[in-house]
């Protein structure tokens, strides 16, 4: 389970960097691809951290537990499904963070919410909006370490409950 669960995190981090966040954070960063994979690496870090800080417990319990669930077919899928569920309950406070100060995009469309994902009056920009607060050092540390702390938490919850290491 602990290479599935590090196979897991290693896959999800890549497409989230690589396709989710970079790919489509070009336009707000001011530049191209590589340059919003620089930007982006840290930000996404922190929201995988999260997300598989609370994916990670039921994932490996009901996994571990029920070697039915580990083959594809529906009850695969819903215990995936609960686990990205708890895991966005979890990650949900840190991009909320990151959105508000644009180092993520939201979700939507750029009809509705601009490009960059945030609602825009009509006629401002988002590349020359520079309203979004920067995070000052101590926020950073403190967010690093809260998703660490997540990260770690959910492991420990495996490893306790579940079979992590088998």
């Amino acid at each position: 389970m602990l290479v599935d669960v590090g196979l897991e995190y290693a896959a999800g981090f890549a497409f989230g960097l690589l396709i989710f966040q970079a790919l489509f954070m070009r336009l707000m960063v001011g530049g191209g691809y590589w340059r919003a994979v620089r930007h982006t690496i840290l930000p996404e870090w922190l929201s995988m951290n999260a997300l598989m800080g609370g994916m990670i417990p039921p994932m490996v319990i009901l996994m571990t537990r029920d070697p039915d669930a580990m083959r594809p077919g529906l009850h695969f899928f819903g215990v995936m499904s609960l686990a990205i569920m708890v895991g966005a309950v979890v990650a949900y406070p840190v991009n909320i963070w990151l959105v508000a100060r644009r180092l993520k995009h939201g979700m939507g469309t750029v009809y509705a919410l601009g490009r960059g994902g945030d609602s825009l009056p009509i006629g401002r920009h988002p590349l020359r909006d520079h309203d979004a607060p920067r995070p000052s050092h101590q926020e950073w540390l403190l967010v690093t370490v809260a998703t660490l702390a997540a990260l770690v938490a959910g492991l420990l919850v495996a490893l306790r409950f579940g079979r992590l290491l088998s």
